[in-house]
């Protein structure tokens, strides 16, 4: 990864390019069997343009939680919570409006959940409501 970062660099002062690292985060993702090889890389620096760039156990990237266990349980709490609250404001700030123009701006306003469809849904999350 640091060849990587090196490369980006280089290529940043061939081009004039600045590369911002505060909105940098590096993830290490592995399989079960090889989570032990996690704990080493704790102690593991990498730096875009000599400016150190955090690790990180989870990340939102277009909108979805990646996380280093590869669980699908911190995007699907989130897109249950934004969703509560979206038809939370449908019910309260609309409650006079008829039901088909309701029905209507539920369906626009409420029903995207983008990305839904890559979800494990074996995933307890997915089914269990609290």
């Amino acid at each position: 990864m640091r060849k990587l970062l090196a490369l980006c660099d280089n290529y940043a002062q061939e081009y004039s390019i600045k590369f911002n690292a505060k909105k940098s985060k590096w993830l290490a993702i592995f399989s079960k069997k090889r989570r032990w090889l996690s704990s080493p890389l704790e102690h593991c620096r990498c730096q875009v343009g000599g400016t150190h760039v955090d690790r990180v156990t989870s990340f939102v990237h277009l909108g979805h939680t990646i996380n280093t266990e590869l669980t699908d349980k911190y995007d699907i709490l989130h897109k249950r919570c934004t969703f509560i609250g979206q038809v939370s404001n449908v019910i309260c700030y609309f409650p006079r409006l008829d039901a088909d123009v309701r029905h209507k701006l539920f369906k626009s306003y409420c029903s995207s959940i983008f990305g839904c469809e890559l979800w494990h849904l074996n995933d307890i999350s997915a089914t269990q409501w609290r």
